[in-house]
């Protein structure tokens, strides 16, 4: 399985991908070539990638920017998390929703 990073910050960019590597996945950094892809509300392009691939999204931010929280669920995108449960929760997430 391909997973994409969308993540700026270069501390939780190594925390993802550690996890990723740990549960035997690759991590791709073509733009359309993934099979899911972690987003960081707060990138630049977040949004844009939500609304190509809602599907294929696993998202956080902030539990304070509830804006982006919720403008991430109207798009679509039905794996969205407070960072505070997000790095806790990613191992199940792809576990039980990457095939």
């Amino acid at each position: 399985m391909k997973i994409r990073i969308l993540i700026k910050d270069l501390f939780l960019k190594s925390k993802t991908e550690e996890i990723i590597k740990s549960l035997n996945h690759s991590i791709t950094f073509e733009e359309d070539d993934f099979d899911y892809v972690i987003v960081d509300l707060n990138h630049k392009d977040a949004f844009n990638l939500i609304e190509r691939y809602p599907d294929k999204c696993f998202c956080f931010c902030s539990h304070v920017d509830k804006d982006k929280i919720d403008k991430a669920k109207e798009i679509g995108c039905k794996n969205v998390y407070p960072r505070s449960l997000f790095f806790s929760k990613l191992p199940y997430l792809i576990k039980t929703k990457v095939h």
